[in-house]
């Protein structure tokens, strides 16, 4: 693997606002000639989505308080702003989008996965853990390195061993 470029991602997290340095990496053939597909880094995984600006804890938060304590919209977005996180309520409403795309993964988008993942050939799965407050469900990602996709997402109230193993 060969450094073909750097980047970098502002993220807005629960914490902060982040700057993301990417290192992008392509290999080379034999022939030496560079092949089409870049490599990110599988860290950049575990703080954002793809193309996203908003940290995964930030999605877990605004999901957990959609759903879990049935916040409306502008409740969300005053605890948001609570935390210093500025977000205008058109985002909010963006990002409780993404946690319900993230939690039904798995049923909507199976046949387009199935057929990318059996392409590449190889699989390497990390699970990724969001607990935007502790004493809260859990967002637990299941996220294949390879291609960067999301597999599944799941809400569970535990990080018990049993629970995880579900996945």
């Amino acid at each position: 693997m060969w450094v073909a470029y750097h980047s970098q991602r502002t993220v807005q997290t629960l914490d902060d606002l982040v700057l993301l340095t990417v290192v992008v990496c392509s290999c080379c053939t034999t022939t030496g000639e560079h092949s089409i597909a870049f490599t990110h880094p599988e860290e950049e995984g575990r703080w954002v989505l793809p193309q996203g600006e908003i940290g995964l804890d930030v999605i877990a938060l605004v999901g957990r308080l959609s759903y879990g304590e049935h916040r409306s919209i502008t409740e969300i977005h005053q605890s948001l702003r609570a935390r210093e996180i500025s977000l205008c309520e058109s985002t909010v409403l963006h990002l409780v989008h993404r946690y319900e795309e993230l939690v039904s993964l798995h049923i909507n988008d199976a046949r387009r996965l199935q057929a990318r993942l059996s392409q590449q050939g190889s699989v390497r799965l990390e699970p990724i853990k969001r607990q935007p407050d502790v004493g809260h469900e859990v967002l637990w990602l299941i996220r294949d390195t390879i291609s960067g996709e999301i597999l599944l997402a799941r809400a569970l109230l535990s990080s018990a061993h049993e629970d995880i193993a579900t996945l």
